[in-house]
């Protein structure tokens, strides 16, 4: 499959994932398999969607690694849901959110952790198609999502300091619990928080925060593409961001996640079906040439493949 602008959709192509309601727990706006058409994807594209996971030819066999599936999502989209309007009910007495909100922000974190326990560091797909009404939510599910991938990885390599200057890399998921309770809420604010869950991981927050409000949908701002939010935060490192953390990202996010379909400098597209993090602006790109399909790693600028510029092992 392979994410393609909701202005490129052609009648006949297939939608290869469901397209998630604005409503949260709600059925689907359409379900995989549908026949698409261009009237279709207007009436979509005034909903924000911007674009769609189709199934052809040329993303056949491409298996974008989708961070979080589809059920862990929904329950966590579920649980923050159920935290804000918790939060909005007890904001003007100031008093703390009731029990059963934080138990279920709890589940909602074991849930988060179990699912990426697995889940491989670099050439995630972070984009989950939602559309510009459900960003409130789903904000806090993706900046949650990125920022325990990021917490996992800094865990594994780098480790933690305890109060006496010891690098230890134990107690991870006491660790990483602590980090998404913090990063699922960190929206809700302060006030109706119990301190125990205020405990956050503040520099992993900047970076998975401004990742998220830069490609996501917003009723005020369309999304921009991951490669605009990578240069972002990659240029930010050392002022806005920690540069240790920004290290971890480049190594998680990348400009160019497999199954993005990107113009090629003659007009016509092609897939990512391939990146290494190592070189993360040379992605292997699967295009027609001369009717047939190749797979070639390009060097892409800003979004832009270079024409003749090619990775040293293509």
């Amino acid at each position: 499959m392979r994410l393609v602008r909701i202005d490129w959709i052609q009648d006949g192509m297939e939608l290869a994932r469901d397209i998630p309601s604005a409503a949260v727990g709600a059925a689907p706006l359409l379900r995989r398999g549908v026949r698409l058409s261009q009237s279709l994807a207007s009436r979509l594209s005034s909903l924000g969607i911007r674009a769609l996971w189709i199934e052809d030819d040329m993303g056949e066999g491409i298996i974008p690694a989708m961070p979080l599936p589809d059920h862990i999502r929904a329950a966590t989209e579920e649980a923050v849901a159920a935290c804000f309007e918790a939060a909005r009910a007890v904001a003007a007495d100031l008093s703390e959110l009731p029990f059963e909100s934080i138990k279920q922000i709890e589940r909602a974190t074991d849930g988060l952790i179990e699912a990426l326990a697995d889940a491989p560091e670099a050439a995630l797909a972070f984009d989950d198609l939602a559309s510009a009404d459900s960003y409130t939510y789903t904000h806090s599910m993706r900046v949650a999502t990125l920022g325990l991938l990021l917490g996992q990885r800094i865990d594994r390599t780098d480790g933690w300091v305890d109060y006496r200057g010891e690098v230890r890399h134990d107690r991870m998921v006491e660790r990483m619990t602590q980090l998404a309770m913090g990063l699922l809420v960190h929206d809700i604010g302060k006030l109706a928080i119990p301190e125990q869950v205020l405990h956050q991981f503040a520099r992993i927050a900047a970076v998975a925060d401004v990742y998220d409000a830069i490609t996501a949908d917003r009723p005020y701002q369309p999304a921009n593409p991951p490669h605009v939010a990578v240069k972002a935060v990659r240029e930010g490192a050392g002022t806005q961001f920690d540069p240790q953390i920004v290290d971890h990202f480049l190594r998680i996010a990348m400009p160019y996640p497999v199954g993005y379909t990107i113009t090629l400098p003659d007009g016509s597209s092609g897939a990512v079906v391939g990146v290494d993090p190592a070189e993360p602006d040379y992605p292997v790109i699967r295009h027609r040439d001369g009717g047939a399909f190749v797979e070639r790693a390009l060097h892409v600028v800003d979004g832009v493949v270079q024409n003749g510029d090619t990775a040293a092992a293509a």
